[in-house]
């Protein structure tokens, strides 16, 4: 009801603004419109008027100038060509009356409109002129009969305007609430994916707990991951064909922790390898739509594949494209149906409906990419995407190389985190020393302690530290961090995010990736 108001007074303060100028114009055209018939008249009389007094027909050049007084003009004055008063009709006006300061208002309220006359047909010998005076109010007839074709033609016009303003205000409503939906949504999403990681990384310890306890582990990550995809897939939903510049590396690796958890059961795993410097690898695409052509690509390899066998997927550069590939060791397609492969219906396995890889097909082709298959019969596929590179944005950091640093410093509030970051860097180096701290504070009083003995620091912030008001980016602004700090975040393809990272100059590293920090060689 608050919303119909605020429309209806939009639309109401737009309708008298529009009926004050459709006003205003009418009554220029209204004006200009009687000023043309009066001065056509004017002009008609005085021809009739200079022929009689060329003639020396002075009564009845008077009485037709009196004619038109009466049926067009409020007043008319015949001065000669000294300018002195022939005479004025009606005679009660007085004899200066088109000489007189009428003041103002009464100029604008009347419009004069004076006509030469000439005793020769050469318009040389000038006899004098014939004044004719007309009121304005003669126009509002014309001005009146413009206005109502004016509303005529305007009140379709407005009608169609009230209806995009609704239809405008209720997608910008519809926008919000879906704003609103996303970032709750996202939030949710980040705060269940990362205990789901610690979960699922006690699961594959086999050393420190029994088959029977690990299964119940991975099924309940099961449980959570199918949670965390119906959550991202309403978010998805709410942007479903929006093209974005994807990381894909990051992307993969989010796919790649599903389909682990998913195959678990069938004992095979699937392996991501990002070849050297394609971290930074991204493509203008559709992020819901790779996820879930990845993702069926992935299930077809597992269905093709045996208990055991590793599915890789690997991330590389060539050119002007990124190459995704995924390699499998299954039992492989005849050459015979090979071509066939990817038409829309066909299919040759049990249960298949030749779906899902014309779909993955046209939605590649659509993002200027191409998608090719290869296989040999009982050595396995390769399913090869290709998509078009794009410059990796300012914001993002790329590889994160820590080798000339001599302290790394990092703050995040979630402690699987902490110790996924010391797994990654005894792999990358032993040589940096480390410190961690799980709030602002606690960085902040760890900082001003220790800041003069730092070398060569390097400072890594997660963008949300909990229920701090203070984000990672305000802590590196703070303290002026910006040259030797990187955030280290899951927001990292958060338009606001970015926008603050890059006005703040500061890199973004995604925390999906963390397992690949600062380690120089090809990713496994």
């Amino acid at each position: 009801m608050k919303n119909q108001k605020k429309l209806t007074r939009h639309f109401v303060s737009l309708s008298i603004i529009v009926c004050l100028g459709l006003f205003v114009i009418t009554s220029i055209l209204g004006l200009y419109y009687v000023y043309s018939i009066k001065r056509e008249s004017a002009f008609n009389v005085t021809k009739v008027v200079e022929g009689m007094l060329k003639s020396h027909q002075y009564r009845e050049a008077i009485y037709s100038l009196s004619n038109a007084k009466l049926g067009s003009f409020e007043a008319i004055g015949y001065y000669d060509f000294e300018g002195n008063r022939v005479f004025v009709l009606p005679p009660s006006l007085g004899p200066d009356y088109f000489k007189e300061n009428r003041g103002i208002l009464s100029k604008l309220t009347t419009t004069n409109i004076s006509v030469d006359i000439f005793f020769d047909e050469n318009q040389k010998q000038r006899a004098g002129t014939i004044t004719y005076a007309y009121a304005h109010a003669s126009a509002v007839k014309a001005i009146l009969i413009f206005c109502v074709i004016g509303i005529m033609f305007l009140l379709p016009v407005l009608y169609k305007y009230k209806t995009l303003i609704k239809n405008s205000f209720e997608h910008d409503l519809l926008k919000e609430k879906n704003k609103g939906i996303k970032e709750t949504v996202s939030q949710v999403w980040h705060d269940l994916n990362q205990p789901m990681q610690l979960l699922y990384a006690l699961a594959e310890n086999k050393n420190s707990m029994v088959h029977d306890e690990r299964e119940k582990i991975k099924s309940a990550c099961d449980d959570m991951r199918s949670i965390l995809d119906d959550l991202k897939e309403k978010r998805d939903q709410l942007s479903r064909d929006k093209t974005i510049s994807l990381c894909l590396a990051a992307s993969i690796k989010e796919i790649i922790e599903k389909e682990n958890l998913k195959l678990s059961l069938k004992e095979q795993h699937v392996l991501f390898e990002i070849i050297r410097d394609s971290l930074d690898a991204f493509s203008n695409i559709n992020e819901s739509m790779f996820k879930r052509i990845l993702g069926n690509i992935v299930d077809n390899a597992s269905k093709a594949s045996s208990g055991g066998d590793l599915i890789r997927i690997v991330l590389s550069q060539e050119n002007d494209w990124n190459i995704i590939a995924v390699k499998d060791q299954g039992h492989g397609i005849r050459p015979e149906q090979l071509d066939l492969i990817g038409k829309r219906g066909v299919s040759f396995r049990e249960g298949g409906n030749g779906l899902g890889l014309s779909f993955a097909m046209e939605k590649v082709e659509e993002w200027g990419g191409k998608l090719s298959i290869i296989s040999e019969l009982d050595v396995g596929t390769t399913v090869t995407i290709s998509l078009p590179k794009e410059r990796a944005p300012k914001w993002f950091s790329g590889k994160l190389d820590i080798k000339n640093f001599k302290e790394f410093i990092f703050t995040d509030d979630r402690p699987v985190i902490h110790a996924l970051v010391k797994d990654s860097l005894e792999k990358a180096t032993g040589d940096i020393k480390s410190y961690f701290h799980h709030t602002s504070e606690e960085f902040e009083v760890w900082y001003l302690e220790n800041k003069k003995e730092l070398m060569a620091p390097i400072f890594v912030f997660d963008y949300d530290l909990g229920d701090n008001s203070r984000t990672g980016i305000d802590l590196i602004q703070d303290f002026n961090l910006e040259s030797k700090s990187i955030l280290l975040t899951n927001y990292y393809d958060d338009l606001l995010v970015q926008t603050k990272a890059l006005n703040a100059n500061i890199k973004i590293f995604p925390k999906g990736l963390i397992e690949y920090l600062g380690r120089e060689e090809n990713f496994t």
